[in-house]
């Protein structure tokens, strides 16, 4: 998707029944991007598990993100995600997301080289950041609902 679509993405969190990206679109649509993956990811699935049909129920949903503070917060709501749903109790466990690159204890695979916006180059910026996220544990996020957050053209579910 990165190849074919022109974009950046931040954070993203795949669980059993949805997912989060946060990603920053530039010449593309969101529409495009989201349909595709969407396309994209129900084919692969109906190969991989012999299903059929649709494997999203609903069309996307997106919200404009417009300051830094914002950012940042939503990263930690999509990485605490699984805590939040009890999958797992540390979110650097979970292994469909892309936490542990954004702090730096896997190489980028995912996310864009451009993470250095939200968390910093450093490696004591991006211990910083795994804090900022750890603190969120005990925070209620219970008025942010299922949301996959992006920048200048994010989607929620």
């Amino acid at each position: 998707m990165k190849e074919k679509y022109d974009f950046s993405l931040y954070a993203v969190c795949l669980l059993p029944n949805h997912f989060h990206l946060s990603l920053q679109t530039r010449k593309d649509p969101i529409l495009q991007i989201m349909s595709s993956l969407a396309t994209g990811f129900s084919m692969y699935y109906n190969r991989a598990y012999s299903h059929f049909g649709p494997v999203f129920q609903n069309r996307y949903k997106s919200i404009l993100i417009q300051n830094e503070a914002y950012f940042i917060q939503l990263s930690q709501y999509i990485y605490l995600n699984p805590v939040l749903a009890g999958l797992v109790s540390d979110p650097v466990n979970y292994s469909y997301s892309t936490f542990g690159e954004a702090i730096g204890l896997r190489p980028l695979h995912l996310l864009d080289t451009a993470i250095v916006r939200l968390i910093g180059e450093t490696k004591h910026s991006k211990e910083e950041y795994r804090k900022f996220v750890y603190e969120g544990m005990n925070a209620d996020f219970s008025g942010y609902g299922k949301v996959i957050y992006g920048r200048g053209g994010s989607t929620r579910e």
